[in-house]
């Protein structure tokens, strides 16, 4: 028997007590009609031996599980880039003709996220909606430069650039 278990809200204690063992994780994908679509959720499978020597039937040997396995932290980098669109050093002068309060900024950044989050369904990963979010932030931020490695730099890290520019194609 198999079972699924998201990592990100449960730790799978019980079906581990219960002697059920872990064999991997999906690949974030969930059946949609005949075929998979991929929504970026990655699940731990673990597997209820009903034969115990299964194994050596099929021949596989059994790997070791990682207790300290967790799944990347895609949805706390997008939590925490929300939190930066909402404070980053916004010019306040960008329309000269209007004067903006630090309120109508925050009220403006609320807007953006919301905006943002209408796409939500467009965006293959779950990394896509932080890349996103730190291109918006970016473009309305103080920085002289607006294109995408400074923005990558400066938002995300090093290792965000290809992946931000490979996102603006």
């Amino acid at each position: 028997m198999e079972t699924f278990v998201d990592p990100a809200r449960f730790k799978g204690t019980s079906y581990r007590a219960a002697n059920w063992q872990f064999i991997g994780q999906t690949s974030g994908s969930g059946k949609l009609g005949k075929g998979y679509v991929y929504h970026g959720s990655i699940k731990e499978v673990y597997v209820y031996e009903l034969e115990p020597r299964f194994r050596e039937k099929i021949g596989c040997e059994k790997k070791s599980y990682n207790l300290f396995h967790r799944p990347s932290p895609s949805i706390k980098k997008v939590e925490a880039l929300q939190m930066i669109l909402r404070h980053t050093g916004w010019n306040p002068d960008i329309v000269p003709w209007m004067k903006l309060t630090e309120t109508d900024v925050e009220l403006i950044a609320d807007e953006l996220i919301q905006f943002h989050n209408e796409f939500h369904d467009c965006f293959g990963r779950k990394e896509h909606l932080r890349l996103g979010l730190a291109y918006i932030s970016g473009l309305l931020s103080n920085k002289e430069a607006k294109s995408v490695e400074p923005i990558a730099l400066e938002f995300l890290d090093e290792n965000a650039v290809r992946p931000l520019q490979r996102f603006m194609k």
